[in-house]
């Protein structure tokens, strides 16, 4: 019974460690996807400036 209590102890050892493993991939998927957004806008205001930038090069 003792062995039994012990084995139980070790294995909610176990899904805690796995459950805090899960969590960083987590945290780390949603630091990536944080910096794809940001990435998204960065590039969305270059554009915004390169066609404003060829438009007044027409213009000239």
């Amino acid at each position: 019974s003792e062995d039994y209590l012990k084995s139980l102890d070790d294995f909610n050892y176990e899904i805690r460690i796995f459950a805090q493993r899960i969590d960083e991939v987590a945290k780390l998927l949603r630091f990536i996807e944080d910096g794809a957004e940001r990435i998204k806008e960065i590039e969305g205001k270059m554009n915004i400036t390169y066609v404003s930038d060829k438009n007044y090069n027409q213009l000239m």
